[in-house]
């Protein structure tokens, strides 16, 4: 197993310049997955070597199957920057048959993949909210009886979907002091009874 595994760095190494090539990672996120699996695990092997994989590119590693993906808002790029600048795969979604900018008032909801672990949701929630503060809603994939969406939305954070559709589903708005009250220290069932706890369905 050791064997294995310490075979696995050079390929780490060799592939770093890849995955980071102008912080477009997106076609890289399954093999970050796989790395990052291998990173996790507690083995001496590995460890002796993470040291010269620079921490920053670590964590760039970890966040990398989790797509982040803004709405089409006039300052969308500012905020996809300031993501990617701490290491998160993300995008600006731009509507093909609606190319306009997207008002603040009629997108004010968080969709959150249901994979995406804690400490991840937390940073890009938090950061959301306060380059957003129009945000009111949060609802997590796959809570809407009969929903079925495809596996990868599981893995990904939507900034700015429909206020139209939070209604339709009966969320609760959050106030400022609600998100700030989501904290890493929570576990994932925590979190997601928190979230939940706005739903009035």
């Amino acid at each position: 197993m050791q064997l294995k595994r310490f075979s696995y760095l050079p390929f780490i190494l060799f592939l770093l310049p890849f995955i980071f090539n102008n912080g477009n990672i997106n076609y890289s996120r399954e093999l970050s997955s796989d790395i990052t699996d291998s990173l996790n695990q507690d083995t001496g092997v590995m460890h002796d070597y993470i040291e010269f994989i620079p921490e920053k590119e670590i964590e760039a590693l970890r966040k990398a199957p989790y797509l982040i993906s803004v709405n089409y808002f006039h300052n969308a790029n500012e905020f996809m920057d300031s993501l990617k600048s701490k290491g998160f795969t993300a995008e600006v979604y731009k509507w093909e048959k609606d190319p306009e900018f997207k008002s603040f008032d009629d997108y004010s909801t968080i969709w959150l993949g249901n994979n995406v672990p804690v400490d991840i949701t937390v940073e890009v929630i938090q950061l959301a909210n306060n380059f957003y503060p129009h945000l009111k809603y949060i609802h997590i994939s796959g809570d809407k009886p009969g929903e079925q969406p495809p596996s990868h939305i599981h893995n990904n954070v939507f900034i700015g979907g429909a206020t139209s559709t939070a209604l339709e589903y009966k969320l609760k708005a959050l106030t400022h002091e609600d998100f700030m009250k989501i904290n890493s220290s929570m576990t994932k069932e925590e979190l997601h009874k928190y979230i939940r706890g706005f739903y009035t369905h």
